[in-house]
C-alpha cells in the first residue's frame, strides 16, 4: 500500500512541476494575439466520444459567432462531429489509462528534440497557412500529435491552447491557470476562458444542445407507456460501480417508479445484474444499440443515472440526470451549466450537487471527497475508496426527494 501512496504523492510533485513550467513557458512565450484578423480556425478534437459531446455546444456557439470552423477529430469522435464541421480524421493513438504517465514523458521528450525541425517547417514561406487560429483543445495528458502535425505542416499562422506543461512552448498562446484535469471551471467555462483571453472573443455557451440533431440514429422501437427511470450501467469496468452497489440503487429505485437498465453494446456488466436484481418493476434491454439509438429511450425517461463517461454524457442530454464520479475530478467534466452547482445531500463526506440549466432539467453529480482525488495511480488502489464510498442509498434518497418534480 505504502507504493502505491508513494506513487501518487510522486505523481502529484510532477503534476505540479508540470503546471509550473508551464506557466514559466507561458509567461515568456504568451504573444497579444486580439487584434488580428480571425476567420477559419482549426479546432483539435481528435480524442473520445466524451469529450466531443461535452465540447459540442461550445463549437456550435463558435460557428454561430461567425467562424469558420474545421475539426480535427479521431476514429472514436469522427461520426459525431462530422455531421456539423468539416474534418480532419487523425489516426494516432490516444494513450490508455494504464500506459500513463510514463509513455506520456518518453513521447514528450521525443518531440521536443524534434523542435528545432518543427519550427524551421513553421517559419517556412513555402506554405501560406490555411487557417489563422489552431485552436487546441486537448487535455495536456493526452495525445500531442494534433499541434505536431499542424506544426510540420504549418496549417496555422497562430497556435493556442491549455496550459500543456513543457508542450506550451509550440503555443503563441497558452493559458496559465491550471491544467484541465485541476480545475475548479468545468470544461466549457475553461474554454471559454482560453478564447476571450488568449483572442479576445467572448462567447456564452449554451447548457444543452438539440437533440433532433442526432434523429436519424434513433430507434422508434422503444414503446414504454408508463413513468420511467434509466440507469446506465455501462463505463470503465475498473472505475465502475460494483455489481452489488448497481443492484442496491436499481431496486431502491424501483421501489417508487419503473426502471430500465441499460449497457455498453457489448453487455458486460448487464447479464450479471439480471442475476442478482428481484424487483418486477425493473427492464433490460438485452439487445445491442448504439448510443444515438437509446437517445429516444432517455428522452422518454423521467431520469437517468449513470458513470462519468462518454455514454452518460450523451444519454444524458434530453432528461433530469445524474452521473457518478470515481477516480475523476468532477468539476471539469461535469454536466455545463450556466447556473452554478449547490450542495443538495451530504453523508460521511459523499455529496451529491445539483444545478437546473435553462431548458429548466436538473443535472446532478455524486462523488466521494477524497484527498487522493484525482487519481494519478489509477486502478492500482485495493481499497478504491473513491468506489466502495459511493453511497447508493443516498442516491437513492435524493431521488425519492425529486419524486414529485420528475415523476
Amino acid at each position: 500500500m505504502w507504493k502505491i501512496q508513494f506513487k501518487n504523492k510522486l505523481m502529484r510533485l510532477v503534476v505540479k512541476a508540470t503546471k509550473c513550467i508551464g506557466k514559466l513557458i507561458a509567461s515568456v512565450r504568451n504573444r497579444n494575439l486580439k487584434q488580428i484578423k480571425i476567420k477559419k480556425i482549426l479546432v483539435n478534437r481528435s480524442d473520445r466520444i466524451g469529450d466531443a459531446i461535452i465540447t459540442l455546444p461550445f463549437l456550435l456557439e463558435l460557428k454561430k459567432q461567425g467562424y469558420d470552423l474545421t475539426i480535427m477529430t479521431s476514429t472514436y469522435n469522427d461520426f459525431i462531429l462530422n455531421r456539423f464541421f468539416p474534418t480532419i480524421p487523425m489516426d494516432h493513438p490516444i494513450l490508455s489509462q494504464e500506459s500513463k504517465p510514463n509513455l506520456l514523458w518518453k513521447e514528450c521528450i521525443q518531440r521536443i528534440r524534434n523542435t528545432p525541425q518543427l519550427i524551421g517547417n513553421h517559419l517556412s514561406k513555402d506554405k501560406e497557412p490555411e487557417f489563422d487560429i489552431f485552436l487546441d483543445l486537448m487535455l495536456g495528458e493526452k495525445s500531442p500529435e494534433g499541434i505536431y502535425y499542424a506544426r510540420k505542416n504549418r496549417l496555422a499562422k497562430y497556435y493556442i491552447g491549455c496550459n500543456k506543461g513543457p508542450l506550451n512552448i509550440f503555443q503563441d498562446y497558452s493559458l496559465k491557470k491550471t491544467l484541465i484535469e485541476l480545475s475548479e471551471l468545468d470544461i466549457i467555462q475553461y474554454y471559454e476562458k482560453l478564447i476571450n483571453d488568449g483572442l479576445g472573443i467572448k462567447i456564452k455557451t449554451p447548457d444543452y444542445i438539440d437533440i433532433e440533431s442526432f434523429k436519424e440514429y434513433q430507434q422508434k422501437g422503444f414503446n414504454f407507456k408508463f413513468p420511467f427511470g434509466v440507469v446506465f450501467i455501462g463505463g470503465e469496468p475498473k472505475r465502475n460501480l460494483t455489481i452489488n452497489q448497481w443492484k442496491i440503487l436499481i431496486e431502491r429505485l424501483a421501489e417508487d417508479i419503473n426502471i430500465v437498465v441499460i449497457d455498453d453494446p457489448k453487455n458486460i456488466i448487464l447479464p450479471k445484474i439480471r442475476d442478482v436484481v428481484r424487483n418486477k418493476n425493473v427492464y433490460f434491454i438485452k439487445n445491442r444499440y448504439n448510443l444515438f439509438e437509446l437517445l429516444s429511450l432517455t428522452k422518454k425517461a423521467r431520469f437517468f443515472i449513470g458513470m462519468d463517461g462518454g455514454g452518460s454524457h450523451i444519454l444524458s442530454l434530453p432528461t433530469n440526470a445524474m452521473m457518478i464520479f470515481t477516480s475523476e475530478m468532477r468539476n471539469p467534466f461535469r454536466p455545463h451549466s450556466n447556473n452554478s452547482y449547490k450542495t443538495i445531500l451530504l453523508r460521511n463526506n459523499f455529496n451529491i450537487e445539483e444545478t437546473k440549466t435553462s431548458t429548466d432539467l436538473i443535472k446532478a453529480i455524486a462523488f466521494k471527497s477524497l484527498p487522493c482525488r484525482p487519481c494519478f495511480v489509477k486502478f492500482e488502489c485495493k481499497k478504491r475508496k473513491c468506489i466502495e464510498g459511493v453511497d447508493v442509498e443516498l442516491i437513492a434518497e435524493y431521488i425519492k426527494l425529486k419524486k414529485v418534480e420528475w415523476m
